[in-house]
């Protein structure tokens, strides 16, 4: 289960950085140099007036670090998604956007 524990180190595995909103102000997360990546795989499904329509499959992913205690690595959708049973695994959460919509910061950090 997930603690409140302040020792957990947060290590970001994307590549740009995630800045949370929290009550006490903004918290930013830069990456970490290490990038995982989802190895993708489009297969054409059919057509609509010519045009292709695909089908998009993840066959695994490069740059994901094994589970180690202590440690919460930020992750792509995607990515969490595809390891549902990761609990060390997080993705932002809700976005805050400016007001040409341009997303800004998250409000959380989602374990769904």
């Amino acid at each position: 289960m997930y603690t409140n524990d302040k020792n957990t180190k947060l290590i970001n595995l994307c590549i740009h950085p995630v800045n949370i909103m929290t009550e006490e102000g903004m918290v930013t997360i830069p990456p970490s140099g290490l990038i995982a990546r989802c190895i993708r795989h489009n297969s054409i499904v059919g057509y609509v007036n010519g045009i292709p329509l695909t089908k998009e499959v993840i066959r695994g992913v490069v740059g994901l670090p094994d589970a180690e205690d202590g440690k919460m690595f930020i992750v792509s959708k995607m990515i969490k998604d595809y390891f549902p049973y990761r609990t060390d695994l997080v993705r932002v959460g809700p976005k805050v956007t400016s007001v040409n919509g341009k997303p800004v910061a998250c409000t959380s950090l989602n374990v769904s």
